[in-house]
């Protein structure tokens, strides 16, 4: 763990200073530490991808320039990979961004959580309703879209 930054809950609370991708922010701590945190549960569109934009945009509007708190699930190499809410408490992020079909769920390596579970629902209510990704018949999902983006990057020598 981040020491300082987590509290023994495993929160983190900080201002959301860029969103990097439509899953991935920036946040900065009362410390004036800066985290990167990667939306647990959820994968959204990567550049290139239709709904790309859309998913960026709605987390912007979401969280940006806002408290927020940060549930952290687990670390990685580029930051914390967790649940963020706004600091109300009101507004899950991971969540909303399912619900209006700006992401897939990530089911492998998950531990089954009241948060996943929720990703579930509103994943199957938003392929149900077609919204966002699911208007397509066929979407798809950006794990295999980074693959074969790095099957066609050039070889350099």
């Amino acid at each position: 763990m981040m020491p300082g930054i987590i509290t023994a809950q495993n929160i983190i609370t900080g201002k959301v200073i860029n969103v990097l991708e439509g899953d991935k922010i920036v946040i900065v701590t009362e410390r004036q530490e800066s985290i990167i945190v990667k939306l647990s549960d959820i994968d959204c569109p990567e550049e290139g991808q239709p709904y790309w934009e859309e998913a960026m945009k709605k987390t912007e509007k979401l969280c940006y320039n806002k408290d927020v708190e940060v549930r952290v699930k687990r670390e990685d190499r580029e930051g914390v990979i967790g649940v963020v809410s706004i600091k109300s408490g009101k507004v899950i992020i991971n969540h909303v961004l399912a619900a209006e079909g700006y992401a897939w769920d990530v089911k492998r390596g998950l531990r089954y959580d009241d948060d996943v579970a929720m990703v579930l629902e509103h994943v199957d209510k938003a392929k149900e309703k077609r919204k966002g990704i699911w208007k397509d018949t066929n979407p798809t999902p950006p794990w295999e879209f980074r693959k074969k983006e790095d099957i066609d990057l050039p070889k350099t020598s």
